[in-house]
């Protein structure tokens, strides 16, 4: 960071209950905003697509390429398995997938 306020706010697990709140607050206040997230539930952000500001990424924080970070000012990493997910089953999976976006097949 160069000591100036972000710009473009990526935000992993956005389309998530807290994601999609926290996405509307920066859009609100002027950010430009890119989400990550599998939308496993759906397209629970439907109503905040209207927004020019706005970027969706359709894709797994655990296999995305570095692209992803392109212009980036700064990251909310609200990205997690569902613990009824078989990865999320054993503690060093869910740690994995979870904190350091490692395939949950790593160990």
């Amino acid at each position: 960071m160069t000591g100036k306020p972000p710009k473009h706010v990526l935000v992993t697990g956005g389309a998530g209950y807290i994601g999609s709140v926290l996405t509307e607050l920066l859009l609100e206040r002027g950010y430009e905003v890119t989400i990550l997230d599998r939308f496993f539930f759906g397209d629970t952000i439907a109503d905040l697509r209207r927004s020019p500001r706005l970027h969706v990424l359709r894709d797994d924080i655990r296999w995305c390429g570095d692209g992803v970070m392109r212009g980036i000012d700064a990251v909310c990493d609200l990205a997690a398995s569902r613990m009824t997910q078989p990865e999320s089953w054993t503690p060093p999976r869910r740690w994995k997938s979870t904190t350091r976006g490692e395939p949950a097949s790593a160990g």
